[in-house]
């Protein structure tokens, strides 16, 4: 196809400044101004709502984090090896721009709820409880992604007490004409005595217990981890692992919520979004084999609670697993 062709003395107008192109109807040509967007609402969603597309909207951008997993608590038994329960994962993260007019006038708002923590062990030789896993967030049809895994209890033998799954990160539409962005990259997989795992969109892996804990992994945009359980070795407590830290490219878990720090000392609860949409994982509780264990911190949004620590029969309760932290979803959108 041939295009028209100006003459040089057909240009009936010069550029004045940057941001203007050149622009022609067969006829003459002039120079336009490109204008910008001139105004944006932004609608943050911290609890499942409907949202109303706004007069003039000219184009929406999406950002959806699932839930966190509650951390298992600490197992209870007789020693000498005792293990503390797993970080619960982190939620994902999903990103999607469409046209306004893609949209309904209206769209349905799913927030997941953190999953909860496992509840402390009062009994002899008894395995610590699992967390719940944290719930899904969406929004309509158009951006979804899947809650944490759950952290599992710990063991009354000193066995490891791990993890679960992160959450899966993606974007689904209906429109046969256009795909969400957001990628289709899995949270990691639950993590190990010595290891953890991070990842990028998907929720990172909560750290682990065995008699040792391990720390939180992280996550660049989806939800870190909770920190693992302290446990007992020969007899003695362990402290509790950090948090998993956000928006973190840093292979290294831990960052987030500190652990417990002295024998039965709670986990510290992860900190509110800072470098990223998501907030910190929660840390482990520390061990305990007089009087009662600690209990993890809390997850920030999106994050992994914090695992429990383990305790000795002759000592008190073991510690119980935190909650994860919520999920948001927040919707921009520009005219």
């Amino acid at each position: 196809m041939s295009r028209p062709k100006i003459a040089a003395n057909q240009v009936n107008a010069s550029g004045t400044s940057n941001g203007q192109v050149l622009t022609s109807n067969g006829t003459n040509a002039s120079w336009q101004t490109l204008s910008a967007a001139t105004s944006a609402d932004i609608q943050t969603f911290d609890s499942s709502g409907t949202w109303t597309k706004p007069s003039g909207a000219k184009v929406v951008e999406i950002h959806v984090i699932s839930a966190g997993g509650g951390g298992g608590s600490g197992g209870r038994g007789a020693g000498p090896s005792v293990s503390g329960g797993g970080g619960g994962a982190g939620g994902a993260y999903s990103r999607a721009v469409y046209p306004a007019s893609y949209l309904g006038s209206t769209e349905s708002v799913t927030v997941g709820a953190g999953g909860t923590g496992g509840a402390a062990v009062s009994a002899s030789s008894t395995n610590g409880n699992a967390g719940t896993a944290g719930g899904s967030s969406s929004f309509g049809d158009w951006a979804r992604c899947s809650g944490g895994g759950v952290g599992q209890g710990g063991s009354n033998t000193g066995a490891i007490g791990g993890s679960g799954n992160g959450g899966a990160s993606g974007s689904t539409t209906v429109h046969p004409n256009i795909q969400a962005s957001g990628g289709v990259v899995m949270g990691g997989a639950g993590g190990s005595s010595s290891s953890f795992l991070y990842s990028e969109f998907g929720g990172a892996a909560g750290g682990s217990s065995a008699t040792t804990s391990t720390l939180g992994g992280k996550s660049i945009h989806g939800g870190p981890g909770g920190g693992g359980g302290g446990g007992i070795t020969s007899s003695n407590p362990n402290l509790g692992g950090a948090g998993g830290r956000n928006g973190d490219a840093d292979l290294s878990g831990g960052g987030g919520g500190a652990g417990g720090a002295t024998a039965g000392a709670n986990g510290t609860a992860g900190s509110a979004p800072s470098r990223s949409y998501c907030g910190a994982g929660g840390g482990g509780g520390a061990a305990a084999t007089s009087g009662n264990a600690g209990s993890g911190g809390a997850g920030g949004i999106g994050a992994g609670g914090g695992g429990g620590g383990a305790a000795l029969n002759t000592a008190g309760n073991s510690g119980a697993g935190a909650n994860g932290g919520n999920g948001r979803v927040v919707v921009i959108t520009y005219f």
